[in-house]
Protein backbone atom coordinates (compact mmCIF):
# COMPACT_ATOMS: atom_id res chain seq x y z
CA UNK A 1 0.00 0.00 0.00
CA UNK A 2 1.31 3.71 -0.88
CA UNK A 3 1.13 6.55 1.15
CA UNK A 4 0.42 10.01 0.37
CA UNK A 5 3.38 12.52 -0.05
CA UNK A 6 5.68 14.52 -2.30
CA UNK A 7 6.12 12.58 -5.41
CA UNK A 8 9.58 13.04 -6.89
CA UNK A 9 9.72 13.51 -10.43
CA UNK A 10 12.84 12.51 -12.45
CA UNK A 11 12.64 14.89 -15.21
CA UNK A 12 13.54 13.54 -19.08
CA UNK A 13 16.88 16.10 -18.93
CA UNK A 14 18.37 13.98 -15.65
CA UNK A 15 20.79 11.41 -16.52
CA UNK A 16 22.82 8.77 -14.72
CA UNK A 17 26.26 9.44 -13.44
CA UNK A 18 28.53 7.09 -13.10
CA UNK A 19 31.26 7.17 -10.27
CA UNK A 20 33.56 4.69 -12.97
CA UNK A 21 36.13 2.78 -12.03
CA UNK A 22 36.41 2.95 -8.51
CA UNK A 23 39.54 1.80 -7.33
CA UNK A 24 38.18 1.81 -3.47
CA UNK A 25 35.49 1.69 -0.97
CA UNK A 26 33.73 5.69 -0.48
CA UNK A 27 33.56 4.89 3.05
CA UNK A 28 34.19 1.50 5.57
CA UNK A 29 32.84 0.84 9.04
CA UNK A 30 35.42 3.32 10.49
CA UNK A 31 33.90 6.11 9.34
CA UNK A 32 31.07 5.29 11.24
CA UNK A 33 29.16 5.90 14.97
CA UNK A 34 27.74 2.97 16.36
CA UNK A 35 25.69 4.43 18.97
CA UNK A 36 22.28 3.47 17.41
CA UNK A 37 21.66 7.51 17.42
CA UNK A 38 20.79 9.25 14.05
CA UNK A 39 23.87 10.34 12.32
CA UNK A 40 25.41 12.41 9.43
CA UNK A 41 27.31 10.83 6.61
CA UNK A 42 28.53 13.72 4.16
CA UNK A 43 28.93 12.85 0.65
CA UNK A 44 29.77 16.18 -0.47
CA UNK A 45 33.47 15.29 -1.15
CA UNK A 46 32.02 12.54 -3.95
CA UNK A 47 28.91 13.97 -5.22
CA UNK A 48 28.57 16.97 -6.78
CA UNK A 49 25.57 19.50 -6.02
CA UNK A 50 22.50 19.33 -7.21
CA UNK A 51 22.49 15.39 -6.77
CA UNK A 52 18.87 14.56 -5.44
CA UNK A 53 19.46 10.09 -5.71
CA UNK A 54 22.78 8.28 -4.93
CA UNK A 55 23.25 4.48 -6.26
CA UNK A 56 25.60 2.71 -3.12
CA UNK A 57 26.43 -0.15 -2.75
CA UNK A 58 27.31 -2.08 0.30
CA UNK A 59 28.85 -4.79 1.80
CA UNK A 60 27.64 -5.85 5.43
CA UNK A 61 29.16 -8.57 7.85
CA UNK A 62 28.49 -8.80 11.43
CA UNK A 63 29.35 -11.97 14.00
CA UNK A 64 25.78 -11.48 15.70
CA UNK A 65 22.85 -12.21 13.62
CA UNK A 66 20.32 -9.33 13.34
CA UNK A 67 22.69 -6.52 13.67
CA UNK A 68 21.94 -3.70 11.55
CA UNK A 69 22.41 0.14 9.93
CA UNK A 70 19.50 2.24 8.54
CA UNK A 71 20.00 4.95 5.90
CA UNK A 72 17.69 7.95 5.32
CA UNK A 73 17.34 11.24 3.41
CA UNK A 74 18.42 13.51 6.29
CA UNK A 75 16.06 15.89 8.12
CA UNK A 76 13.19 13.21 7.23
CA UNK A 77 11.54 12.47 10.83
CA UNK A 78 10.24 8.93 10.29
CA UNK A 79 11.62 5.62 10.24
CA UNK A 80 9.66 4.14 6.82
CA UNK A 81 11.17 5.90 4.46
CA UNK A 82 14.44 4.17 4.97
CA UNK A 83 17.01 1.26 3.45
CA UNK A 84 18.15 -1.40 6.17
CA UNK A 85 20.73 -3.42 5.95
CA UNK A 86 20.86 -6.44 7.93
CA UNK A 87 22.73 -9.27 9.13
CA UNK A 88 21.41 -12.31 8.15
CA UNK A 89 23.94 -15.03 8.49
CA UNK A 90 26.97 -14.82 11.29
CA UNK A 91 30.58 -13.86 9.51
CA UNK A 92 29.14 -13.50 5.84
CA UNK A 93 28.75 -10.76 3.48
CA UNK A 94 25.60 -9.53 2.84
CA UNK A 95 25.61 -7.40 -0.64
CA UNK A 96 22.98 -4.52 -1.15
CA UNK A 97 22.47 -2.38 -4.03
CA UNK A 98 20.51 0.45 -3.55
CA UNK A 99 19.23 3.58 -4.19
CA UNK A 100 18.94 6.75 -1.34
CA UNK A 101 17.97 10.19 -1.39
CA UNK A 102 19.82 12.91 0.04
CA UNK A 103 19.11 16.64 0.94
CA UNK A 104 20.78 19.54 -0.61
CA UNK A 105 24.13 19.14 1.68
CA UNK A 106 24.63 15.62 -0.23
CA UNK A 107 24.46 14.04 3.31
CA UNK A 108 22.33 11.09 4.56
CA UNK A 109 21.41 10.42 8.08
CA UNK A 110 22.10 6.95 9.16
CA UNK A 111 21.62 5.02 12.09
CA UNK A 112 23.74 1.90 13.25
CA UNK A 113 23.41 -0.67 15.71
CA UNK A 114 26.77 -2.77 17.16
CA UNK A 115 30.36 -2.02 15.36
CA UNK A 116 30.07 -5.35 12.56
CA UNK A 117 32.95 -6.99 11.28
CA UNK A 118 32.87 -4.77 7.87
CA UNK A 119 30.62 -2.18 6.32
CA UNK A 120 31.67 -0.87 3.38
CA UNK A 121 29.99 1.59 1.21
CA UNK A 122 30.71 2.25 -2.50
CA UNK A 123 28.89 5.51 -4.25
CA UNK A 124 28.53 3.97 -7.54
CA UNK A 125 26.64 6.57 -9.42
CA UNK A 126 23.90 9.40 -8.86
CA UNK A 127 20.71 11.30 -10.89
CA UNK A 128 20.97 14.99 -11.22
Amino acid sequence: MFASGVKTVVPSSSIYVSSGDVVANSFDKTDFTYDSQWNELDLSAIVPAGVKLVHIEVVHRHSVPANWMKFKKLGYANDFNLVQFNTRVNGVDDWYDVWIEVDTDRKLGYKAGASPTKFDVVIKGWIK
